[in-house]
């Protein structure tokens, strides 16, 4: 649907002359209420929605947004088990026209159905546009930001109401409430969803979660030293600048919160933007912190002390050998201009090569220098916090554990590098992160990375239409055609496109006599799946896709099978099974986890003293999904998680 923000004048071409005229300024909004209609329509998803989320068996471990204090306490969620929890997003979206070379800076708007368990949250199909308009739109004071929330917040109205919205679903007519469980963005994007200071430069008080300004930020450390923002406190503040006697007292009071305007959202119901715009731990991370304080380390190693130079850097991570999982992700060479203190360039890494980067950094570095020294520990200590906060389950007792290290290593870092920069905003961010975990569960449930990966199909339909004319309008138009193609139900096997490539085989062969036998009798042994007698197929696979997740059998693919004395278990991947009607198996060689290298952020494994046989494992009752690889470094076996293992061990 079309709204229209206003009008404007320009100048166009009409045949040989110049003629002025009006050109309407719109943005187009898909309603979130219909598209949730035709995706209820898949009764795998309707029961998905109608069962209550599932909550860890373990209180004292975190596993999604439901372990979480907001969601037990939410005055919906907590009380309507069918309620239809909501995450939004927003982010802006560079197109080039390859004919002009001129840039079409658009905003696009999508949300996604939480109810779903994570495994799907992760697939591009659970997300959805809702809106989209040009970035200048945003940025016009007599349009902006909440003109776009506008027909959001009257559906969120309905749906949030007491009698709930009426969906029209094949079985008949069924009312359900919902609401927005959180608003997901970027640093500027959040702050502009919330009525913040996008630009925190400008604003005395730098943070949506508190009331920190630049003086305090570089000295305390600790979330209890800063005064929370809270709805209350933001409501009073919201009225002093509105109704401020003048202009100029307006302004100050603005800059002063670190407010703008009053956020169209707070007319949503049960949503508070002092609550629910939660840290995106991928910005602060990978797009952040780490590259911020890694720059600052390479400096000194390279420029300071001499360690090594960049060509020996580079080279080293050119020939690193990172394992067949990561080598879309193999980082890029990191140039001069990357190190300069001015940069702004992420280290020439994109998000997934930072996070992959971040991982082996200590094996190439540890070659060259000294890992007893403070400049060591400070790099070591933000891997470790970063490698728990990406955790897909956390326990309690390792959120007070990250309290304490996040305060100890900004103070180590002030110390090392104090006299040449300062504390960034995204540093003190990092504060809030053990008790935004304790209220959304792990962080890692709520981040941006698939949401931004959604920005890939638009760019692809951008480049195939070849009409830059109207964007927002052909690539809106585009999207609500496929979205009704991916809803034809093909069959009644078909559940719907999100659920619909779970699992994708490479070579495959069938097994007979002995072989399925030898087959049967591991499975029945090892895994309680009960009687095998009756099975008529069983596969040896040399490779299988399941949920984005590359399985093979390789001397270098490693799973984590669960735990003992506190270390994980590792095996690598010896043989592939998949029996028709109970899924795939896998035979795992057995490793011995000896302790874990806290220099080297990593699990020194060895092959055992006296053979240990076979472990075989169902790939649903894995506890960590991904492979790993082993890294060698002075003739011992490390295996890297980027997850810590330790967060819920």
């Amino acid at each position: 649907m079309k709204y229209v923000f206003g009008k404007h004048r320009e100048s166009v071409r009409r045949g040989k002359k110049m003629r002025i005229v009006e050109v309407e300024d719109a943005f187009y909004y898909i309603s979130v209420l219909k598209t949730i209609q035709v995706q209820l329509g898949c009764s795998k998803l309707l029961d998905i929605v109608l069962a209550a989320p599932e909550k860890s068996a373990d209180p004292s471990i975190l596993e999604d947004f439901c372990d979480g204090t907001f969601f037990q306490n939410h005055e919906l969620f907590s009380n309507d088990d069918s309620a239809l929890i909501l995450l939004l997003y927003y982010d802006d979206v560079n197109f080039i026209n390859p004919l002009t070379n001129k840039n079409h800076k658009l905003s696009f708007f999508y949300y996604q159905i939480a109810n779903l368990p994570p495994e799907y949250r992760s697939a591009l199909k659970s997300i959805h546009l809702f809106a989209v308009c040009k970035t200048e739109h945003l940025s016009n004071p007599k349009y902006g930001f909440n003109k776009v929330m506008g027909p959001l917040v009257e559906e969120m109205k309905m749906i949030g109401s007491d009698r709930g919205y009426t969906f029209s679903l094949p079985i008949g007519l069924l009312n359900l409430r919902g609401g927005i469980f959180a608003f997901l963005a970027d640093t500027p994007a959040s702050n502009k969803a919330g009525g913040f200071k996008e630009g925190v430069g400008g604003a005395r008080r730098k943070c949506r979660h508190c009331m920190a300004n630049f003086e305090d930020m570089q000295c305390l450390f600790m979330e209890e030293d800063f005064q929370l923002r809270s709805m209350d406190s933001h409501l009073h503040q919201l009225l002093r600048i509105e109704n401020a006697a003048s202009e100029y007292l307006k302004g100050f009071y603005s800059k002063h919160y670190g407010i703008n305007v009053r956020t169209k959202l707070l007319e949503a119901p049960y949503f508070d933007p002092c609550e629910q715009l939660v840290e995106d731990i991928m910005h602060i991370f990978l797009e952040g912190v780490l590259a911020y304080e890694i720059k600052l380390l390479l400096n000194y190693y390279i420029t300071d002390i001499k360690a090594f130079g960049l060509s020996d850097l580079n080279n080293r991570i050119q020939q690193f050998c990172y394992g067949y999982s990561n080598s879309k992700n193999k980082p890029s060479f990191i140039l001069e201009r990357d190190l300069k203190k001015t940069a702004s360039t992420n280290l020439g890494q994109s998000a997934s090569q930072m996070w992959l980067l971040s991982t082996v950094l200590p094996f190439i570095l540890a070659e060259f220098v000294d890992t007893t020294t403070d400049q060591w520990k400070c790099l070591i200590s933000i891997i470790e916090i970063m490698s728990l906060c990406l955790a897909h389950k956390i326990s309690l007792t390792t959120i007070v554990y990250l309290k304490r290290a996040i305060k100890e290593h900004l103070q180590l870092f002030k110390s090392l590098f104090g006299n040449m920069c300062n504390i960034t905003p995204k540093q003190h961010y990092l504060i809030h992160l053990p008790s935004l975990t304790l209220k959304f569960g792990p962080l890692v449930r709520s981040w941006c990375m698939r949401f931004e990966a959604k920005h890939a199909y638009f760019k692809d339909q951008a480049k195939i239409i070849k009409n830059f004319k109207n964007l927002p309008l052909s690539l809106s138009r585009r999207y609500q055609f496929s979205l009704c193609a991916d809803y034809i139900n093909v069959s009644k096997e078909d559940h719907g496109p999100i659920f619909r490539k779970e699992m994708a085989f490479g070579s495959a062969k069938v097994l007979y006599g002995e072989d399925k036998e030898t087959v049967v009798r591991n499975v029945e042994r090892f895994t309680g799946v009960g009687s095998l007698c009756d099975v008529t197929e069983i596969y040896s696979l040399g490779s299988v896709q399941i949920l984005g997740t590359l399985y093979k059998p390789d001397n270098d693919s490693f799973l984590n099978f669960g735990s003992q004395n506190g270390l994980p278990n590792f095996g690598r991947i010896a043989n592939i099974w998949f029996i028709v009607n109970f899924g795939v198996f896998f035979a795992l060689h057995v490793m011995v986890t000896s302790h874990y290298d806290e220099n080297l952020n990593a699990f020194q494994v060895e092959e055992p003293d006296l053979p240990q046989g076979f472990e075989v494992i169902k790939q649903k009752d894995l506890e960590f999904p991904f492979v790993c690889h082993s890294h060698k470094f002075r003739d011992n076996l490390y295996i890297v998680i980027k997850e810590n293992p330790l967060a819920w061990l």
